[in-house]
């Protein structure tokens, strides 16, 4: 059974995608961070919150609201 990490969670929700981490991490790490293996550093996980902020967010259900007004 796989367990998704608490700061790679973290990451995720704030915006990062996989994409995102794999470019920090390289493709061998990702996969242990994906598989439960490993957990971000807190550096790592620092460095995922500022790409992600940097990120532009739509607002949620956007096209929705527009279709719907």
């Amino acid at each position: 059974m796989n367990v998704i990490q608490k700061r790679y969670a973290d990451v995720r929700r704030h915006g990062c995608d996989y994409f995102d981490c794999e470019k920090l991490l390289g493709e061998a790490e990702m996969q242990r961070v994906v598989h439960g293996e490993r957990d971000l550093t807190m550096s790592e996980h620092a460095q995922l919150l500022k790409i992600a902020e940097e990120k532009p967010r739509e607002p949620f259900n956007t096209a929705l609201r527009a279709s719907t007004s």
